[in-house]
């Protein structure tokens, strides 16, 4: 999610190419769907593009991503891309809901600031905003924000 991954899938018709973005869906109208397998298809690989190698927040010497296993099934990852202030960068989290989530309001958070504790605490505030969870799922609301605060500090070398 975090690195635009590309699904690459065959069947007996021929194959296709599904964006990881476009691979997971959401419940929606359609619960009993998790993905847009067709009948008799088949993953076969799965590629990240060359350029989504991105380098960590505030971090210049190189590509760098980090995913961040908190508890089974629970997992923050992503990537930030070369440069002071946070450009390029990507945050998903896994484990939390029926898909894997990218987070645009943390990514956006981002832009412009300075990498360090502050910055990320307050871009990983955003991770759950607007979340409504089953009672027995709310903790996972400040589970999430707290697992994509320690991902950027990972990510930023801190």
């Amino acid at each position: 999610m975090a690195l635009d991954a590309v699904i690459q899938v065959r069947s007996l018709d021929g194959s296709r190419s599904i964006p990881v973005l476009e691979f997971f869906l959401r419940p929606g109208d359609t619960p009993q769907n998790e993905h847009s397998l067709r009948p008799g298809e088949l993953i076969t690989s799965l590629t990240v593009p060359a350029g989504s190698a991105h380098a960590p927040l505030g971090i210049s010497e190189g590509p760098r991503q980090a995913v961040v296993r908190v508890r089974p099934r629970v997992r923050s990852g992503g990537a930030g891309h070369q440069g002071r202030r946070g450009t390029g960068r990507r945050v998903a989290v896994g484990g939390v809901a029926t898909v894997p989530w990218r987070l645009p309001k943390v990514e956006e958070a981002l832009v412009g600031k300075r990498p360090g504790r502050r910055t990320w605490t307050d871009a990983a505030a955003l991770a759950a905003e607007g979340a409504v969870p089953p009672s027995e799922n709310a903790f996972k609301v400040r589970m999430v924000e707290r697992t994509v605060r320690r991902q950027l500090m990972t990510i930023g070398g801190q």
